[in-house]
Order: structure tokens, then sequence, then C-alpha cells
């Protein structure tokens, strides 16, 4: 039996063989990083998705749902909270792991947000040199500037949310976060406001602007 000689032209040399090692290494390093800032993206961007007009609109036309929400309407505390416990627009929040409590009265809401920004924020940065992964620790201040992000998002959803299913002109929360040290801290935000942070171009100046219009103390 005659052995055959391996094709010269199956072999990979040892600089082929780098090369493509380093361009496997260099593909997974970007696709960690994407994943990293669409991660990012997702949380500080949370009041630009749920819930929106015509949904809710049909909700409210509903030959079943309407007298909730009529009730709702004429300041129905019970009817309010029973839309919020059948159609769950808050459920996001509660399931990222925060908790909140909610009091309604005369067109307003009071929102009580204990805020847990838990492992959903990273503790490093990530950046490719060489087609290299380079990592390292997030400083306290940029650590802060992702997590207020994130809080910031936050409360304008469950305000977006909660101005769609009921008719409220304000909220106010009282946020406490034992990451960022806040204990009561209150933010006040009106209908209007949060139909400007629905516009892309505010968001990209998120922090500023938020805390410039509605912060309180």
């Amino acid at each position: 039996m005659t052995e055959q000689s391996p094709n010269v032209t199956d072999a990979v040399s040892p600089d082929a063989h780098e090369q493509k090692i380093a361009k496997f290494k260099k593909e997974q390093a970007e696709k960690y990083l994407l994943q990293m800032e669409r991660h990012l993206k997702r949380i500080s961007s949370l009041h630009l998705y749920g819930s929106n007009v015509e949904e809710v609109n049909e909700y409210k036309t509903d030959s079943y749902f309407s007298s909730w929400f009529k009730d709702a309407e004429n300041g129905d505390i019970h009817a309010m909270h029973s839309i919020l416990d059948h159609f769950e627009p808050l459920q996001i929040i509660t399931n990222m792991g925060h908790n909140y409590r909610s009091r309604f009265a005369n067109n307003s809401a009071e929102i009580i947000l204990d805020f847990r920004p838990g492992t959903l924020i990273p503790n490093k940065s990530y950046s490719l040199e060489d087609a290299k992964l380079k990592i390292k620790l997030l400083e306290e201040d940029e650590k802060e500037q992702v997590i207020k992000s994130y809080l910031y998002s936050t409360i304008l959803r469950i305000a977006k949310e909660l101005m769609l299913f009921f008719p409220l002109q304000k909220i106010s929360f009282s946020v406490n976060c034992k990451t960022l040290k806040m204990r009561a801290r209150t933010f006040q935000i009106t209908k209007s406001q949060v139909s400007d942070f629905a516009d892309h171009a505010i968001n990209e100046k998120l922090l500023p602007f938020f805390e410039d219009k509605i912060l309180v103390n």
C-alpha cells in the first residue's frame, strides 16, 4: 500500500496560523465591545421604548376595559391599580431589580423608587488596541455617570408609562439608591418634559438636561 504524502497546500505556515488566531481574537473582541455598547445604550434609553399612544388608546376604548379607564380618569385609585396590575406597564422596572411604591391624587402621582443598579452596571471599561481587548477598572466618576444615565432613564420610563395610562400632569419621585448614596432624593417631572425627552437630540445630553430641568434636591 502506497502511503500518500500530505498536500503541501493544506498546510498552514506558523505566520498564517498566528494571523488567523489574531484575526479571531480581534473579531471576538469587537463582538464583545459591540455587546457592551448595546447594553449601556439599552439601559440609558429605557424611556424611548415601552407603550405607545396608539396601543394605550386601544385599551381605553376596549369594551371591557373602558370602564376601568373612565373610573381612573375620575380619580378612582382602585381602578388605577387594577390597570397597573393587569397591563403591567412597569413590569420591566421590577424585572430589572428595582422596587417602587405609588400614590395618586389630583392628576399627579408620587413615586418612591428604590433603585438597585446591581450587576447591570459594569465595573470595567473595554477598548481595542492593536487588535487586543484592553480592560481597565472604571473610575468612580465614570461609573457614577453610567448609573445616573440608567437611573434617569428609568425615572423617565416610569413617568412616560404612567402618563400614557392616566391623566397625570406631574409626577414626583423620591429616590433611594445606596450605590449613589441617595436617600429620598427628589425629582419632579411634568408631562411636557416627558414629551421633550422623546426627542432623540435631547437624549444626547441626558445627564445635564435632566439634572438642570428635573432634579429638585
